[in-house]
């Protein structure tokens, strides 16, 4: 269990009890980041909580496909209205007042000029929001307030109203109320389900998917060495409950291409000629004469009867 035991109790009675939340990313947050929120936020959604979820920075377009993607705002100040008039000189201004009309259910404010001043224009008008106001703030991936940009430089009075939850894997230095962390956790999804539980909800089938991605990307689709059984436990529970695993590929690296290596054949050398001996021309040797005259034989046996 990720969660301290001796805050258990104080942290589920807070969430319990929150009708108002912000789910918040840190600035640049990666997709394990926005997979755990959006599991959270889908959860607390369907808890029937009044809950927004929200990055100070732009994400991905990639981030904005996943199950409830297009559900993160960059904007979190919107429970003051702010009706900004422009105006050409600054004392041109006699009065201004307000009237409420019950019977039409309408609030009416009325600018007045000064005399010989012209009317405002109603194209010179303005509205935007401010001011943030929650019972609980829910912080993924941060390790301090400052990581939340423009959320935490121009709302400061929400940080120190509202109650705050950091979910973190990393110990980091106290800043929230209450911090769901453990460093030998192995995903922030693998947190936000501990708190989920701790709660006792249960995660919709779009909340287990955004976990189940959660996971795959931090564990490398389960394949990381230092994946345990509790792991496998968490995948197993969410895929009961309707989550699919969307597998996460890692980009493709073209391997270097192969060195060419330039062959160049070796000329074989013709065979040298074994050299024929030379043949010298014999000459005969000369006849003897007494071969060319003509022999006459005589018998000189006497032959005995």
């Amino acid at each position: 269990m990720a969660i301290q035991a001796d805050i258990i109790g104080p942290l589920k009675d807070t969430l319990t009890t929150a009708r108002d939340l912000f789910i918040l990313l840190p600035q640049n947050a990666g997709q394990e980041m926005v997979n755990a929120a959006l599991g959270l936020y889908q959860t607390f959604k369907a808890a029937g909580k009044n809950v927004t979820v929200a990055c100070p920075t732009p994400l991905s377009a990639t981030a904005k496909n996943f199950p409830g993607g297009a559900d993160i705002t960059a904007k979190i100040g919107n429970r003051n209205l702010i009706i900004s008039i422009q105006v050409d000189k600054r004392d041109s201004i006699d009065k201004v007042s307000y009237s409420l009309d019950e019977a039409a259910k309408t609030f009416n404010l009325v600018v007045q000029p000064k005399k010989g001043e012209p009317p405002l224009k109603k194209d010179a008008v303005n509205f935007t929001y401010s001011g943030a106001l929650a019972d609980a703030v829910i912080m993924v991936g941060a390790n301090r307030f400052e990581d939340l940009g423009v959320f935490y430089q121009a709302e400061k009075k929400l940080f120190s109203e509202a109650k705050t939850i950091a979910v973190s894997r990393f110990a980091a230095v106290p800043f929230a109320d209450f911090h769901v962390t453990d460093n030998r956790s192995l995903s922030l999804a693998e947190l936000s389900l501990d708190l989920i539980n701790t709660l006792e909800l249960i995660p919709p089938a779009e909340a287990a998917t955004n976990l189940l991605m959660g996971i795959d990307v931090a564990t490398q689709n389960l394949q990381s060495a230092t994946v345990t059984a509790n792991t496998f436990e968490q995948v197993a529970k969410l895929m009961r409950l309707g989550g699919v695993r969307r597998l996460s590929t890692p980009p493709s690296v073209s391997p270097p291409p192969a060195a060419q290596i330039q062959v160049t054949p070796t000329p074989t050398p013709s065979p040298t000629p074994t050299p024929v001996p030379m043949i010298k021309p014999v000459t005969p040797a000369p006849v003897p004469q007494d071969w060319l005259t003509p022999k006459v034989y005589k018998s000189t046996d006497t032959v005995s009867a």
